[in-house]
């Protein structure tokens, strides 16, 4: 499971901590691997360690776009309950790789991320609903192989070039 993001209260990254912590108790070697930093670094890290996710949940900091792109390829899933998001590219980047996403039913978050195609949303600030979509997910390859493939398809929509043609077109 990889999640993207600058560590700020919107992102919710604690929320994804608190699933964590049930999903590990239903998966025995699931993984979460968060990439970011930013002014909820330390805050979340102690987070981790009150939750027991020592071993569960690896905090990578800052990395190149080269060594993200690695953890693109390397993940089963993508992960981010943000409840503030414009674009949010991370998600189109993750579905560009083949990953499917699950994310919260918040702002932008479903005009970029179909829900029940491209990834499940779940409702925002729920810990054990978003543990609940996670392990779908992570235990079921049939439903990973569709809804990553969905999102990579679905991001071929977001390429500038379809984007500009579509326009050309609509204009009279």
């Amino acid at each position: 499971m990889l999640s993207v993001a600058r560590m700020y209260p919107r992102k919710r990254l604690d929320v994804l901590l608190r699933a964590a912590a049930r999903l590990c108790a239903r998966i025995p070697g699931v993984r979460v691997r968060i990439v970011g930093e930013g002014p909820e670094s330390v805050r979340l890290r102690g987070l981790a360690a009150s939750l027991g996710l020592e071993g569960v949940v690896t905090f990578l900091g800052e990395i190149s776009r080269s060594a993200l792109a690695v953890e693109y390829v390397g993940a089963d899933c993508f992960c981010l309950p943000t409840v503030q998001e414009g674009f949010g590219l991370v998600f189109a980047e993750a579905m560009a790789a083949g990953l499917p996403i699950v994310a919260c039913r918040a702002a932008a978050v479903p005009e970029v991320v179909e829900d029940g195609r491209t990834g499940l949303l779940v409702r925002p600030n729920d810990p054990e609903e978003l543990a609940r979509a996670m392990e779908r997910v992570l235990t079921n390859a049939g439903l990973r192989a569709e809804l990553g493939g969905a999102g990579r398809r679905r991001v071929e929509a977001f390429d500038l070039d379809r984007v500009a043609a579509r326009l050309l077109e609509a204009l009279p």
